[in-house]
C-alpha cells in the first residue's frame, strides 16, 4: 500500500508514517491496519483517489463514516464532532464500573499515602484504553492519564483508586469529545505556556484546533532567574509547536506564531 500510494504521488508524513498528503495539502489519508479515512478540500480529487486504489485493492467505501478505529464520527451543518462514548461506556463494563459514582475531577489535587501493591487489578491494560482515549477525543484527561502511566510497574491500592478516577469522570462526561466548527476563516494555532521557577518543572498548555494538549517533564531545567526560567518555557513551547507544523496540517491551520507565557 505505502508503494502504491508514493507512486500516486502522495507523500508519506515523517512524523506519522500512516498518514499520506498530497503535494498540494489538499488530500490527507490515514491507513490503520485494513481501515482507511480520507480527507481533503476536493470531493472530486477524492473520489479520484479512490478509484485509483479502488482498481489496485480490494475496498469498500462509505462516503458518510459515522465511527472509525473506535471513534464515533458525528456531522451536522454547523460542526462535526469526535466522541468516544460507546467505547467508554464498554470500558466500564469491562471493569464494572456502571453503576460507579460519577465525579467531577478526574484526578485529585492531593497527594495519597503510600499503600500496598495491588497485583490482581489489570491496571496496565486500563492505562492503555485510557491513553487511546485521550490521543484521540478527550485530551482533558490527558495529565491525569500521564501521572498514572508513572506507577504502571508496581501500582497500589492508591494508584487503582486513581486511575478508577479517571473512569468515574469518563462516566459523566462519556458524550463529551472534540468539535470541529466549519467556518470559512483557517483555525488559528496559539500556545500557552508557564514554568514554575520555585520547583523547576516545565508545564504547558497548547490550543490544537479545538484541542488541547498538555505537556509536561519532570526533568530538572536550570535558570538562573524567573525571566530566564520564563524563557525556558517559552522555548520549548516553541519547538513543540514547530513540530506540529510538520504533521502535515498547514492546509487547514494558520499558524501565527502567538505564545503566550503565565
Amino acid at each position: 500500500m505505502t508503494n502504491f500510494l508514493k507512486d500516486e504521488g502522495l507523500l508519506q508524513l515523517e512524523t506519522e508514517p500512516c498518514i499520506f498528503k498530497n503535494k498540494e495539502e489538499t488530500i490527507y489519508l490515514g491507513i490503520h491496519v485494513d481501515d482507511g479515512i480520507i480527507i481533503g478540500k476536493s470531493e472530486e480529487a477524492i473520489d479520484k483517489l479512490l478509484r485509483k486504489i479502488g482498481k489496485r485493492f480490494q475496498t469498500k467505501i462509505n462516503k458518510n463514516p459515522d465511527k472509525y478505529i473506535g471513534m464515533e464520527i458525528i456531522h451536522t451543518k454547523r460542526d462535526l464532532k469526535l466522541k468516544q462514548e460507546k467505547f467508554i461506556e464498554n470500558l466500564l463494563e469491562d471493569y464494572n464500573m456502571k453503576d460507579a459514582k460519577i465525579i467531577q475531577t478526574p484526578m485529585e489535587t492531593i497527594k495519597r499515602e503510600k499503600s500496598d501493591k495491588n497485583i490482581t487489578f489489570p491496571y496496565r491494560q486500563l492505562l492503555g484504553s485510557l491513553t487511546y482515549i485521550s490521543n484521540k477525543t478527550r485530551p482533558d484527561i490527558s495529565f491525569a492519564v500521564n501521572q498514572c502511566s508513572r506507577n504502571v510497574e508496581n501500582p497500589t491500592e492508591n494508584d487503582v483508586t486513581t486511575i478508577k478516577r479517571i473512569l468515574r469522570y469518563l462516566k459523566g462526561t462519556k458524550d463529551k469529545g472534540l468539535e470541529y466548527k466549519k467556518e470559512e476563516k483557517d483555525l488559528e494555532l496559539t500556545a500557552y505556556c508557564d514554568f514554575d521557577y520555585a520547583v523547576a518543572h516545565f508545564f504547558g498548555i497548547q490550543r490544537h484546533t479545538g484541542s488541547l494538549q498538555v505537556l509536561a517533564n519532570n526533568d530538572q531545567a536550570h535558570a538562573s532567574s524567573p525571566f530566564n526560567a520564563e524563557y525556558c518555557a517559552c522555548d520549548g513551547s516553541a519547538n513543540k509547536r514547530t513540530n506540529t507544523t510538520k504533521c502535515g496540517v498547514g492546509a487547514f491551520v494558520k499558524f501565527t506564531g502567538l505564545c503566550y507565557c503565565a
